[in-house]
């Protein structure tokens, strides 16, 4: 009967947020975005790498910013920003030989503004870092020019600005949002990890978090959402926005995923990463301001509003769900590596490739992007989920037989796993 109960409430107070969305809530502005990224991804910024000045002057650019639009600090000192220390070893014997980096999360709080929300928070973040001049995580090692991160992550960064802009100047009844660009995300999650063993306010109230990750290539109007199986709500909540937004979405239901959302999955809080999609330009220097896609840009950041309004207005928290969690296939969690990169939005039967790295086992192996994997040794692939356990079977120095799709022609070929060049 309180389940039976329970749904009727939701339904009610969906359908009264679909047909009541409020008309006075500014659309965000293209240029206001494009002056964000064509900012953040500068040469001027020499790719925000951490602990670098393009770093700390993008974090100035965006403290600057949540004062102008009236958010509180809620950084240490009563500034914006949360300064902590990034630890690099110099020697792999001797522990105690580190270089420190210093970075930084930049916090803004928007107060809620109706009494019955004063104790309900949800977070808007996205990550500040890229990969400055390239190194070990580019995917053109041997490039030394600057990797301007225009996609990854200028344009969620634009997102959270422009979003904190649109909702500063509204008067819609709404809780505590908390907008946040974290430092090194690039490093391993670090600064959003530091965040929440050290939050700036009681953690224990937030109702969602909200990554926006790479949002700026919307393609065919397919915009990915990661997190949607943790929260039983997320599914109706998400069907009945996308009736508005009309965009073919992809639903991956995991909490946990390269990106910044998976440090506050890991603590019990619902989650949902918006991301348009990776592409040829990822982790490399091509990833530049003439490739976003702005209107599409606006088409996500509406989806993020109705999605802001719905989980500001709740008078109860979202009924969190933990989720089978994929390892990133192809290296780490313990998988071999292999270096593919699959298309989280592929909706077909197999993972297609959006990606191979260079001299990887996936690439001695003849694959390319677009090939759809359909076998992995003994293992039938019909999603990300069992190809990662299809990998995790193995280990390095396994010879394993793949049978992929290209241009629906089927071929087989083989790979030796863990070869990771240097």
């Amino acid at each position: 009967m309180l389940r039976v109960r329970y749904f009727l409430l939701t339904f009610v107070f969906n359908v009264s947020l679909l047909f009541a969305y409020p008309s006075n809530l500014e659309i965000p502005q293209v240029e206001k975005l494009k002056q964000h990224i064509s900012f953040l991804a500068s040469d001027e910024l020499e790719g925000r790498g951490t602990g670098t000045l393009g770093f700390w002057k993008a974090a100035d650019y965006v403290a600057h910013l949540f004062q102008e639009y009236g958010l509180k600090s809620l950084g240490e000192n009563e500034t914006f920003f949360q300064k902590f220390l990034v630890e690099l070893p110099l020697h792999p014997q001797r522990e105690n030989h580190v270089f420190r980096l210093l970075s930084a999360n930049v916090i803004g709080l928007l107060p809620a503004n109706d009494k019955d929300f004063l104790d309900k928070y949800v977070v808007v973040g996205a990550h500040l870092d890229h990969l400055g001049y390239g190194g070990q995580s580019s995917l053109d090692p041997q490039s030394k020019e600057i990797h301007n991160g225009a996609d990854d992550n200028a344009s969620g960064v634009a997102g959270v600005l422009e979003t904190a802009r649109v909702w500063s100047q509204t008067k819609i009844k709404h809780g505590n949002i908390i907008f946040i660009v974290f430092g090194a995300e690039e490093m391993g999650l670090l600064g959003s990890l530091y965040f929440v063993e050290h939050p700036t306010y009681d953690l224990s109230k937030t109702y969602a978090m909200l990554n926006l990750d790479m949002i700026g290539r919307l393609s065919e109007d397919v915009l990915t959402l990661f997190g949607t199986g943790t929260a039983l709500e997320w599914d109706e909540v998400l069907d009945l926005i996308n009736s508005k937004e009309k965009l073919s979405m992809s639903k991956q239901s995991s909490g946990q995923s390269p990106s910044d959302n998976t440090s506050f999955y890991v603590h019990n809080i619902p989650v949902l990463f918006f991301n348009t999609g990776s592409h040829e330009d990822y982790h490399r220097p091509s990833d530049d301001v003439e490739f976003i896609h702005y209107e599409g840009m606006l088409k996500v950041l509406s989806f993020l509003s109705e999605t802001l309004l719905y989980t500001t207005q709740r008078y109860e928290k979202l009924t969190f769900q933990e989720t089978k969690d994929p390892h990133g296939p192809g290296g780490g969690g313990g998988l071999p590596y292999f270096g593919t990169m699959p298309d989280y939005s592929f909706q077909g039967k197999g993972v297609k490739l959006l990606g191979v790295n260079v001299d990887s086992p996936a690439q001695r192996a003849g694959l390319q992007k677009g090939d759809i994997i359909i076998k992995l040794g003994q293992f039938e692939v019909t999603d990300v989920y069992n190809y990662t356990e299809a990998l995790r079977a193995h280990k390095d120095g396994d010879t394993v037989s793949i049978i992929y799709l290209r241009e629906n022609v089927q071929y087989t070929t083989q790979a030796t796993l863990g070869r990771k060049s240097e």
